[in-house]
């Protein structure tokens, strides 16, 4: 692509590749567009920063430590993983949680179990629970019927529709959480001075 010949001159003025006579026709250009001037002012200063040594460099022993770490997770990868503490919570937490429970039963019901008037209560009251489970889910099975029968629209929903959704869902947010990007910072040393 061919350049125009205002970037053109702009690129050799940069370069300092411009005669004098062309260089005060330049100038006086610059001067009587504020636009062009502003644009050669910004463009001077990013050549100036290409042209400078490099300002940033990584520190000294930046290599050596990278090393030491990438040898050090090596040699970890390896290892058997010990984790002493959590073995010690999977025993604590499990008895902390139990040990109420048990301190309730053995104060309130184990008394009450060793009485036979007790015992048959407890009895009657299992059997009348698992009567109501048992009337309320032929109750709803009995509905359900019912409707399948009259509008079959809504347990194919139930069924397939809103299963799939979830499905979906689920996949979407699995997939953005695998694809998230890893922060990685490195430290830099600056290098000379940026005027």
């Amino acid at each position: 692509m061919a350049l125009s010949p205002k970037q053109d001159r702009l690129n050799r003025a940069l370069d300092e590749q411009l005669s004098a006579a062309e260089l005060l026709a330049f100038q006086s250009l610059l001067e009587d567009e504020p636009d062009d001037a502003a644009m050669f002012e910004r463009l001077r200063r990013v050549d100036d920063l290409f042209r400078q040594p490099q300002m940033v460099a990584p520190a000294p022993d930046f290599a050596a430590k990278v090393m030491v770490r990438i040898a050090a997770e090596e040699h970890l990868a390896y290892a058997p993983r010990r984790r002493p503490r959590l073995f010690i919570w999977g025993l604590v937490i499990p008895v902390l949680l139990v040990l109420p429970v048990v301190l309730f039963l053995s104060l309130t019901v184990f008394p009450a179990l060793t009485q036979p008037g007790a015992m048959t209560a407890l009895l009657a009251g299992l059997v009348r629970v698992l009567g109501t489970i048992t009337g309320a889910a032929g109750a709803l099975l009995r509905g359900l019927s019912d409707l399948v029968a009259s509008a079959p629209v809504g347990p194919l929903m139930v069924l397939t529709v809103i299963p799939m959704l979830m499905v979906w869902a689920w996949t979407v947010w699995y997939f953005q959480t695998q694809n998230r990007p890893q922060t990685v910072i490195v430290p830099v040393q600056f290098v000379g001075s940026g005027s």
